[in-house]
């Protein structure tokens, strides 16, 4: 029987790790798919607990949208930490951004109390409610954001820009994605995943 192969250490994971970003920051693309390969599982993990609610596909997408993110700003890693503990920090506080647009989207003031029900004198009551989640200038900068995002999908190429679509604005899985458009599942997934880093890389600096 032969022996097993002993597997490597987290310091030499860690290693690896900053060889890899040295050679992704050249623009070696296999370097950055490596990159990714070897800590989707872990973004997947920290992000899914967080953000319990959210469908399997939402969760895909924030995984692969922390990833995209990360890899993007890879200049900005700094290797006196590991590289693992930097991408974590992103996708946590990626996951901490959804979360913060589901509350703000769903925050409404103008929705009557349960308690008003049958209570006519009460009914369409406004009311306040104490959420420091709920800023007007967050409004606002939501949506100058919407927009710079809008006017950027409107670059992208045909295909590119129907799938983000459906995906973001009709809020569709991606087996309804597919079956609209005619196309495999995993080319859904591939041109979804080029949409956004091309969305990224045209968004950068602006939001």
């Amino acid at each position: 029987m032969e022996p097993r192969e002993a597997k490597p250490s987290a310091s030499q994971k860690q290693q690896e790790d900053k060889l890899l970003v040295q050679r992704a920051r050249t623009g070696d693309q296999l370097a950055y798919n490596e990159l990714v390969k070897r800590h989707k599982h872990g973004v997947e993990r920290l992000i899914r607990p967080m953000v319990r609610s959210a469908s399997t596909d939402e969760i895909e997408d924030l995984v692969q949208e922390a990833l995209t993110k990360a890899m993007l700003h890879l200049n900005s890693y700094s290797e006196e930490y590991a590289f693992s503990t930097w991408l974590y920090r992103i996708a946590t506080n990626h996951a901490i951004d959804y979360l913060r647009r589901r509350k703000l989207n769903a925050f409404s003031i103008s929705a009557p109390p349960a308690s008003t029900i049958g209570r006519h004198e009460e009914e369409g009551k406004e009311y306040e409610i104490s959420d420091t989640s709920w800023v007007p200038d967050d409004v606002l900068l939501a949506s100058e954001r919407t927009d710079l995002i809008e006017q950027a999908i409107d670059q992208l190429p045909e295909n590119y820009r129907r799938i983000i679509r459906l995906r973001h604005n009709d809020d569709m899985e991606y087996e309804e994605i597919a079956r609209v458009l005619k196309l495999p599942m995993g080319t859904v997934k591939v041109h979804l995943h080029r949409a956004r880093a091309a969305l990224a890389r045209m968004l950068e600096g602006k939001i």
